[in-house]
């Protein structure tokens, strides 16, 4: 497995969580079998494009 093939797993996951809310996937480490991401959630409006706050999940996919 590659960073690559993580994180369009991670991606195709959390695809389907919300259209409101934009996000950014960011590979972490690679730790042996497990590669970390962490996605980062945001709402940005017209009138304030730098969001207040965020959310952030973190995932470990493990290559079996």
């Amino acid at each position: 497995m590659t960073d690559e093939m993580g994180q369009l797993l991670v991606i195709n996951i959390i695809k389907e969580w919300s259209k409101v809310y934009i996000n950014q996937v960011f590979f972490l480490e690679n730790k042996g079998n497990v590669w970390q991401y962490e996605v980062e959630f945001s709402q940005p409006k017209d009138a304030k494009p730098i969001p207040i706050g965020t959310a952030k999940i973190y995932f470990s996919v493990i290559d079996l």
